[in-house]
């Protein structure tokens, strides 16, 4: 067990997961590569970890961020109404021709965001790979 990972444990809840025996220590990263502290290179599949899927160092994430930091501005809470955020919500509705959100019982707000995250994966398959494997197209 490296140093790090027995500091790790001895501060960090076992709740909090760590994927393999002996975890990596990632130190820099580029597009889809990552460099761990032995100065080893991996092909990283997942670019991050699934829910963002955005790579390392991706020159507009950077200078996006750069920007909002420069607002003094890093995190606020979804209590406050976020322009960007908001901005950005319109545009994925707009290019998935999903459409503003419906307002109304749960089932059917969580049923709207499963479809709008189904078709936004559909879509970028299809942009970088043709189109979507069958176990993801939208029914119909």
């Amino acid at each position: 067990m490296s140093e790090l990972h027995e500091r790790h444990r001895r501060v960090i809840p076992n709740w909090v997961a760590l994927y393999y025996d002996e975890p990596l220590e990632l130190v820099s990263g580029s597009g889809s590569r990552v460099t761990d502290a032995t100065g080893r290179t991996y092909l990283d599949f997942f670019c991050g970890i699934l829910t963002n899927m955005l790579g390392y160092d991706v020159p507009e994430v950077r200078e996006a961020i750069q920007r909002q930091i420069g607002t003094g501005v890093v995190h606020t809470s979804t209590l406050y109404l976020i322009r960007n955020q908001v901005e950005l919500a319109e545009k994925l509705a707009r290019l998935s021709g999903i459409g503003p959100l419906v307002r109304g019982h749960r089932h059917h707000r969580e049923r709207c965001v499963e479809e709008f995250a189904t078709c936004s994966v559909q879509r970028a398959l299809s942009a970088w790979n043709g189109p979507a494997p069958a176990r993801l197209r939208q029914p119909g």
